[in-house]
């Protein structure tokens, strides 16, 4: 039979585990999530992309941009959008369809989704602008 003392000792130890794994076990869904849909960034010179703990995934300066481009996966679907640069670095990411932004707590589904929209006209304008370059759509695959 276990002394309480022991019990104790086991039911402690057990407790630290499951602590330590409830706070560490999101760490990298959430690191490969952010490296998986990285942010887009725009600022006076170029575009960059950035991944968990703000780590610069790829960049390009607007000189050296020779094209962007959408491509549509579907009606539904969302859509990748791609910057090529002077030496072929493509630099891509994806606008899903249903995509909301975060950070709005008290918002509706709808509202977010709304948000996260006007947030992507205005990067599109931005890079527009800055980079002077018409939006090329390719075809659907």
């Amino acid at each position: 039979m276990l002394e309480p003392s022991n019990f104790m000792t086991i039911v402690i130890g057990v407790a630290i585990l499951w602590l330590v794994f409830a706070l560490l076990l999101p760490y990298p869904r959430v690191q490969l999530h952010r490296n998986a849909h990285p942010a887009v960034e725009v600022s006076a010179t170029g575009a960059a992309l950035r991944g968990y703990n703000n780590k610069l995934i790829a960049r390009a300066d607007w000189a050296d941009l020779r094209a962007w481009a959408v491509e549509r996966s579907g009606p539904d679907a969302g859509r990748q959008f791609i910057l090529v640069t002077d030496d072929d670095k493509l630099i891509a990411w994806n606008e899903p369809a249903d995509a909301e932004l975060d950070g709005m707590p008290a918002a509706t589904p709808e509202s977010r989704r709304a948000a996260y929209q006007e947030c992507a006209a205005d990067l599109h304008a931005q890079i527009a602008t800055r980079a002077g370059l018409p939006l090329r759509e390719l075809p659907t695959p």
